[in-house]
């Protein structure tokens, strides 16, 4: 875990220390990495427990760290972990079953460096520290600023008879006050007498943070007590489990509340018989997400000046434990007594109460880019929400393919002197295909107990099959170009309700001669949304034959050169449809697990065999389980294989415009409306700043300009047009990205690159011949313009500020014919409706959750500029 590496703010891998229960050989100590690997488990040895007190912190963080490691597979999982990133989120996690052990300073704990140097685990910005107890799960919405603060000062009268030292009310709260000027939060301040139902009252209207500051009490056999005051201001103890009961009362009515600050002392002090006794374990257990307090007595300025540095910090990023760490950091380095004092109890997942890069923008730039941000929430929906089923027109003769996903082996062809024939050696090889697919697939479901696994979903036509399965022929699949035969492939797909058609071609025209296989892959999300697999794929190069193709005399021989290879191509389609049958399940975790899983088994796949298509489906099933990183790995694999690869940039394009255009909606709580059409956990990936959003979607746009240009020569040229409409799509959030970053002017020539790059792809699609892409190519339209109208709106506002009228009414007039013409471009797609009757699920995620709601909010917009709100 190294220290002052410049980089974003989320960047932190997680390291959880989990103490479990004391054993007869002692307590277990188990370390995971990031929520998902095991790094190892050892030992504590209850006999060398330390006593520390005493000592300075430094004499006392080192003794903790090396008891803590004194198993050297502890140790060694310790190594390996600061081996693996360079900012680490460090969870301690003690059972509730080892009472004992909570009462060790671990906030003292100091990790030696390699170097020689040390690491103060709980005040390096590098390793933001917090204490876990398991309770009930933690919120996961984000708040939006500026945040309410609670700030509750207990100064009854008498305090001095008590043995207490005074508190004095007002000077606290100016301190506050001061500290936080200039920073979104409100402070609203509890009245005097300091009572709980006063407490109770004020939490129950609403607040994000409750501040308290108080005398506290702990005793072992009682527990924890505030001082809190009466009715009269008199002196008050409210013991711990009656201030825990009433926040455990509130846990339903107060949704907003994410920390409780206890400015008081002895507040985080526990029984060494019981876990949850002390008050801040107490609100721990009633829910509250995050709980600072103090594990002893603390001198005042001591505890002033941590949370005053705590809360400007928390403020300015929004990452609780990581401001508790920098408010340690600044009481060691003004040698204030006590760094190791305050304790943050932490269940919020990533540490994060809000997406701060929202605050840069003014509160009076968000009044007009909040309905636009529920704009890219909801167009990301149509791009990665539920997977598409479009429904298929019934033919009244021939007979269809039934299943969860259908695949049509067709016959094989000879592609001589320019034109496609008959060949018995290609349907051979054809047969071989198809025996291999289901040979496979039989083994695959015999191992998986004869069924259940989503294997047998998977149906195999071919035209060897009775005709009482198969009332027609599949035949080959014509055509003298890639275009033609893809052509033919989807009107193939269509007759037979097939998802997949693998089709091939013996050839002499190409060296090496031999067998060029290919196969078309109708996308279950070509109901508008782009999809970088869709359409025609080739798998490498020819299968070489040691003999002519055309020498049928010699055909056994070629049979028998041609079908290893062929097999081993066979087996990489057997895992590529495999996932796809769980995908068209709507199980995009296990597809793409399947193809994790795949990835070492085809070692033998020859790169230059049509193996960068095997990793362009493991980057679209990362894609669709919002697994982004294994999504650029994958995408970028194939890219390394073929340069060339349009598909595979058009893919990598898409996933970091997705990650991008994700992180404008994952600080901010969704409307009732979109969250009718979205799951809040695809969020969780998103770019997690705003400079890290602003090179996802350049890195965005640089691929899918890569892709474009290299469509015309690709295995499927169709791909530009589709290609076009993402590229313009992306230009758009990198606009947005520009504008949050107070680059307007970069913002408006993006927005006019990507409004000419839709334009382009709407030429391509015809309304009556391809209404779906038409309709969501329109909605790309309708959405540039509304940021368009946005920077216009911005305009009006520069030029009334400057007491211009003339340039504001230009402006204002500008920014009308935008969203008139964002209006109209949705009009557009919802139009679609009666050409789309076929597609309901089209219908619902684009025209329902999208078009529609867009128009209601561009025209929202168009009578808001009637009575413009004031800030």
């Amino acid at each position: 875990m190294q220290t002052g590496t410049a980089q974003t703010m989320d960047d932190f891998a997680t390291l959880e220390v989990r103490i479990l229960p004391l054993e007869d050989e002692g307590y277990p100590v188990e370390l995971e990495l990031n929520q998902a690997r095991q790094l190892g488990r050892g030992m504590l040895d209850p006999a060398q427990l330390p006593d520390l007190r005493g000592f300075p912190s430094d004499v006392a963080g080192t003794t903790l760290y090396n008891w803590l490691t004194g198993d050297l597979r502890i140790r060694s999982a310790v190594d390996v972990a600061r081996g693996a990133a360079a900012r680490m989120r460090i969870r301690l996690r003690i059972d509730a079953d080892a009472p004992a052990l909570h009462a060790l300073p671990w906030e003292t704990l100091r990790l030696p460096q390699p170097d020689g140097d040390v690491v103060e685990l709980a005040a390096s910005a590098a390793t933001p520290f917090s204490r876990y107890l398991t309770t009930a799960d933690a919120p996961t919405e984000y708040l939006t600023p500026p945040l309410r603060m609670l700030v509750a000062i207990a100064a009854p009268d008498g305090l001095d008879g008590l043995g207490f030292a005074a508190i004095d009310a007002d000077a606290e709260w100016t301190q506050l006050e001061q500290a936080l000027d200039g920073k979104e939060v409100e402070l609203v301040r509890l009245p005097q007498p300091c009572t709980l139902p006063a407490l109770e009252e004020a939490v129950r209207a609403g607040v994000h943070i409750v501040h308290i500051i108080a005398h506290g009490l702990f005793d072992p056999d009682q527990g924890a007590s505030l001082l809190l005051a009466d009715a009269d201001n008199q002196p008050l103890f409210v013991a711990d489990r009656d201030i825990a009961a009433m926040f455990d009362r509130l846990a339903h009515d107060t949704a907003p509340l994410r920390v409780v600050f206890l400015a008081a002392c002895e507040t985080a002090t526990r029984s060494p018989a019981d876990a949850f006794r002390g008050l801040a374990p107490q609100l721990v257990r009633a829910g509250i997400p995050a709980v600072v307090a103090m594990q002893e007595l603390v001198p005042v300025e001591t505890a002033r000046t941590f949370s005053q540095v705590f809360y400007q910090r928390l403020l300015d990023h929004g990452v609780v434990d990581l401001a508790a760490n920098e408010a340690r950091a600044t009481l060691m380095t003004a040698a204030l007594p006590g760094a190791a004092i305050p304790v943050l109890f932490m269940r919020l997942a990533d540490g994060r109460l809000f997406a701060p890069e929202v605050s840069r923008m003014g509160r009076g730039a968000m009044r007009w880019l909040a309905p636009l941000l529920g704009v890219i929430a909801l167009a990301v929906l149509a791009i990665a929400g539920t997977l598409l089923y479009p429904a298929v027109d019934a033919y009244l003769n021939p007979s269809q393919m039934q299943g969860g996903f259908k695949v049509a082996v067709a016959d094989f062809g000879l592609l001589h002197d320019g034109a496609m024939e008959q060949s018995s050696l290609a349907s051979d090889l054809s047969k071989t295909m198809y025996d291999t697919l289901t040979r496979e697939y039989a083994a695959a479901t015999d191992g998986n107990g004869g069924g259940g696994s989503g294997l047998d979903s998977v149906v195999l036509w071919h035209d060897s099959l009775p005709r009482s399965q198969k009332n027609w022929d599949l035949g080959f699949i014509d055509g003298a170009t890639a275009d033609a035969r893809m052509a033919n492939a989807a009107a193939l797909a269509t007759r037979a309700n097939a998802d997949m058609v693998i089709y091939g071609y013996l050839t002499d025209a190409e060296s090496p001669q031999g067998l060029v296989l290919e196969f078309y892959f109708r996308s279950p999300t070509i109901s508008g949304d782009p999809d970088a697999a869709d359409g025609g794929h080739r798998l490498g190069r020819p299968i070489a034959s040691n003999v002519p193709v055309t020498d049928k005399a010699n055909a056994t021989i070629a049979l028998h050169a041609i079908s290893p290879e062929l097999e081993e191509r066979a087996n990489g389609l057997f895992w590529l449809t495999q996932a796809m049958s769980f995908e068209f399940a709507n199980r995009p975790e296990q597809a793409l697990k399947i193809l994790q899983e795949a990835e070492p088994q085809l070692a033998s796949w020859q790169e230059n065999d049509g193996k960068e298509v095997f990793y362009l489906f493991l980057a679209r099933a990362a894609l669709f389980d919002r697994r982004f990183d294994e999504a650029i790995r994958a995408g970028n694999e194939a890219v390394r294989i073929n340069p060339d690869y349009a598909n595979a940039y058009a893919l990598l394009g898409m996933t970091y415009m997705d990650k991008a255009q994700l992180h404008f909606a994952s600080g901010r709580e969704l409307s009732p409306a979109e969250a009718a059409c979205t799951d809040a956990a695809d969020f969780a990936n998103a770019s997690p700043t705003l400079e890290d959003a602003i090179a996802d979607a350049q890195r965005a746009v640089d691929n899918l300009e890569q892709a474009v240009a290299l469509a015309p020569t690709s295995a499927w040229p169709a791909v530009e047009p589709h290609t076009l409409m993402n590229l313009g799509l992306a230009e758009r959030v990198l606009a947005l990205a520009q504008i949050f970053d107070g680059r307007a002017d970069a913002a408006a020539t993006t927005l006019a690159q990507g409004e000419a790059h839709l334009q382009d792809a709407l030429a391509a699609f015809d309304a009556a011949s391809n209404p779906q892409y038409y309709a969501w190519t329109q909605m790309g339209l309708g959405l540039n313009y509304r940021v368009q109208a946005y920077l216009a709106e911005l305009d009006a506002w520069n030029a009334n500020s400057a007491n211009d009228a003339a340039a504001a009414a230009t402006a204002t007039a500008k920014e009308t014919t935008l969203l008139e013409a964002a209006k109209d471009a949705y009009q557009a797609c919802i139009d679609q409706r009666d050409a789309t009757v076929a597609y309901p699920v089209f219908q619902q995620k684009v025209l329902q959750c999208s078009c529609e709601p867009y128009r209601a909010s561009a025209q929202e917009a168009l009578d808001a500029l009637a009575t413009p709100a004031v800030d």
